[in-house]
């Protein structure tokens, strides 16, 4: 049995913050899925949440996986960071490469929106799906000792 995070999000061009799904999937040994939880999410700033603006450092969404050189993984164990709101949930690696250049972006956290709304980056969700998403992604680690769930990100 293994873990993932998909974070679903329909990256465009807008002067309104788009919002995507993250979705916690349990996928048995024989490739059966079966989804544990799903939240609202965002990540980027308005107007920077197009497929080409994903490179833009400060204001680009995550890119999507298909774009990135590494795996990307969510720590299940949070951290505390004021300046995030409180607890956060680092994406590791830190530093992310494009798959086909040189562009990067890194220190991205899934945390509360907690500033303006969007992020710089980072996946957030807002007050009320924060608070059911820490003990989901918290569960995996306090069950079964996983310290880390694999993140994909898709263009919905």
């Amino acid at each position: 049995m293994r873990y993932e995070l998909r974070f679903r999000f329909p990256f465009a061009q807008s002067d309104n913050l788009i919002y995507g799904q993250l979705v916690l999937v349990m996928i048995d040994d024989d490739g059966t899925e079966i989804t544990v939880a799903s939240w609202i999410a965002t990540s980027g700033l308005r107007g920077h949440q197009s497929l080409e603006g994903v490179w833009t450092r400060g204001k680009g969404a995550l890119p999507p996986s298909v774009q990135i050189r590494e795996d990307v993984w969510a720590d299940t164990i949070p951290q505390q960071k004021p300046n995030l709101g409180g607890l956060a949930f680092q994406i590791q690696p830190v530093t992310i490469h494009e798959k086909d250049g040189d562009r990067i972006r890194s220190e991205a956290f899934i945390h509360e929106d907690t500033n303006s709304p969007g992020s710089l980056m980072c996946p957030v969700l807002p007050k009320e799906e924060f608070l059911r998403f820490i003990p989901a992604l918290y569960g995996p680690w306090v069950r079964d000792r996983i310290g880390s769930i694999k993140l994909i990100v898709e263009a919905a």
